[in-house]
């Protein structure tokens, strides 16, 4: 006889009202890995399951999530342009 262990599932809390998640009817950060209740978005109740498609379909981040890729990006491209800038030169 083998036994097996359940694997449990780490509990998280809503990043808008600090609430654990349960269900399914909540979006996932995709780069820090917050989560939200679809409640807590301030998203009307109409237009929520369609939210939650588009959000499946091309990901979801937050703002510091989204500042901070901003910033990495400018910082991308102002070495890019040094870099070519030293080429050229």
């Amino acid at each position: 006889m083998s036994v097996t262990e359940a694997s449990v599932e780490p509990q998280h809390a809503c990043v808008a009202c600090c609430s654990t998640i349960t269900g399914t009817e909540h979006v996932k950060y995709d780069i820090c890995d917050g989560k939200f209740h679809v409640d807590c978005s301030g998203i009307p109740a109409a237009v929520q399951q369609t939210f939650l498609q588009i959000a499946e379909s091309v990901g979801w981040t937050c703002c510091q999530c989204r500042s901070t890729a901003r910033m990495t990006m400018h910082k991308f491209q102002a070495g890019l342009i040094e870099l070519t800038v030293s080429i050229i030169n």
